[in-house]
């Protein structure tokens, strides 16, 4: 097969290259999501700076302490400060790639107001959606969460994203 490199959002400048550009555009102009997906780490930070400059009011940094962003609960804090909401994902935590009590303390250091919450389920490997959301509820609960914060992140904010 055909060997291709991998995509970046960025030029060889390091900055937000023009493809990218315009899809910002166009994903302010239609007032869409912008979610970082896989990204790397590098690669976070000019995107969602650029993205507020072109006007996109929704932003979603993905499961955060995922290995390939593996971000900082400050690096957490500076992308929410951008306007950007930080979401957290059962599976990074149940799947050994990141530790619970990363989350826990992000989730402090960002705050329950600029954090979503979600399974990234679906896998046959692992538990069901439903299972691994009251599964991550009751981590939460155990960590000193309440019911209401927990409902927060995980229904009225990501919600209020889709509005």
């Amino acid at each position: 097969g055909i060997t291709r490199p991998p995509m970046t959002v960025l030029n060889e400048a390091g900055a937000i290259n023009e493809d990218t550009r315009q899809c910002l555009e166009l994903i302010a102009k239609h007032d869409m999501i912008l979610a970082t997906g896989h990204l790397g780490r590098h690669e976070i930070f000019p995107l969602v700076k650029t993205a507020k400059e072109c006007g996109v009011n929704r932003i979603i940094v993905t499961h955060a302490e995922f290995p390939s962003q593996n971000l900082s609960a400050a690096e957490q804090v500076a992308l929410a400060d951008l306007g950007a909401i930080i979401e957290h994902c059962f599976t990074t935590y149940y799947t050994n790639k990141a530790p619970w009590e990363a989350v826990f303390a992000n989730i402090r250091a960002v705050g329950i107001e600029r954090t979503m919450l979600a399974t990234d389920l679906g896998q046959k490997t692992n538990p069901p959606v439903a299972a691994g959301f009251a599964a991550f509820a009751q981590r939460l609960l155990d960590a000193g969460f309440s019911a209401l914060e927990i409902n927060r992140m995980a229904a009225t904010i990501p919600a209020a994203l889709v509005h």
